[in-house]
């Protein structure tokens, strides 16, 4: 039974983290390029948070920091770039200014 609540829970952690990365890209103006991005870094997501997650278990094994270290990384990899201030640091997102 314990099985099947984890991977209950990872599916709808895992969804939850697919359907905020959408936000990162902007689907009304380049809709090709934003189907590519978003393609691999879902696959990308899919692969890494899982593998924190469970390298923390493996090393650390306090429950309470494993969580709360893999709930940053998905926010980190799944908020958009303009929340993060990010977007200032590359050219891709500043509409072909350079601002480094």
């Amino acid at each position: 039974m314990r099985n099947y609540r984890s991977i209950l829970l990872w599916s709808e952690a895992l969804l939850l983290c697919l359907i905020m990365l959408s936000g990162r890209y902007d689907w009304v103006h380049s809709s090709q390029s934003s189907k590519l991005g978003y393609g691999s870094s879902a696959f990308l997501l899919l692969l890494s948070i899982p593998i924190c997650h469970y390298l923390l278990f493996y090393y650390v094994g306090n429950h309470y920091l494993i969580v709360g270290v893999t709930t940053a990384f998905a926010l980190l990899l799944t908020l958009p770039y303009r929340w993060l201030e990010l977007e200032k640091f590359s050219t891709v997102f500043s509409s072909g200014k350079n601002l480094c």
